[in-house]
């Protein structure tokens, strides 16, 4: 297993939970009109490259295929402070940039940038694994 996927599954196993997130492009006119930028974000500084969100976003898909982790994006509730980072993040703010410039060319859907917030857990397979 990759020397990074196993950090994820030590970190879980710790704190029994990661706060993710999907990096989302909505219309703000049309609920129902939402692109997912970015899925699967772990962010630990909000000063993390783009490469490095994506190897990780890369990594938390090949768990979750392996079915050693689950996603929940529907939280009833969420803590703001294990948020925080996300909002303040060189990622988001790419995010929202983007957003700003395609405001400005006729015919761009999205004009609101979003967060839908999101956690990671072990599975019982994945708890097992972190025995071995």
């Amino acid at each position: 297993m990759p020397e990074l996927e196993q950090e994820i599954l030590k970190t879980l196993n710790t704190n029994g939970k990661l706060p993710i997130a999907r990096f989302e492009l909505r219309n703000s006119k049309e609920r129902d009109i939402i692109s997912t930028a970015l899925n699967y974000v772990w962010i630990t500084d909000a000063n993390d490259s783009m490469e490095l969100v994506k190897l990780r976003s890369d990594a938390l898909q090949r768990l979750l295929q392996e079915k050693l982790i689950s996603v929940n994006y529907t939280l009833a509730v969420t803590a703001a402070s294990d948020y925080k980072i996300y909002y303040e993040s060189t990622v988001y703010a790419l995010l929202c940039n983007l957003v700003q410039e395609g405001k400005n060319k006729p015919g761009y859907l999205f004009d609101t940038p979003a967060i839908k917030r999101g956690e990671a857990k072990l599975t019982a397979k994945g708890k097992k694994a972190c025995k071995i």
